[in-house]
């Protein structure tokens, strides 16, 4: 009978990186473009934390790219992606409140995010 002086810590440690190495040598390793996806759909949520409305983005078979909006469904073109997902700074039209029927620019915040990709 041999008796092994080691802890039980080490031997544990010593499995688990025996285990590790075998699962390290059995991943399949791929090229690059294996992990890069095709972007078919966005969903973009405006408002705030409290309220808010969801709309998509999405891509149908044909290659056309379409807004989905409750009942309105129009087309859309996907070089607007970045500027009508991603938040940010932009520029609305309101009525001055100093001047009445005059209209004035205003920056604000964009109030709508993608939500999924």
């Amino acid at each position: 009978i041999v008796n092994d002086m080691r802890s039980t810590e080490e031997n544990n440690e010593e499995e688990e990186e025996e285990k590790s190495e075998s699962k390290e040598e059995e991943l399949p390793t791929y090229p690059p473009d294996y992990y890069e996806y095709r972007l078919v759909g966005v969903v973009v949520h405006t408002g705030g934390a409290e309220a808010g409305h969801y709309y998509s983005y999405a891509q149908s078979s044909d290659g056309k790219w379409w807004e989905f909006n409750d009942v309105d469904v129009l087309p859309f073109d996907p070089d607007d992606l970045d500027k009508e997902t991603f938040g940010g700074k932009h520029f609305v039209t309101i009525d001055d409140p100093k001047e009445k029927g005059k209209k004035v620019r205003k920056e604000c915040d964009k109030p709508y995010n993608a939500y999924m990709l």
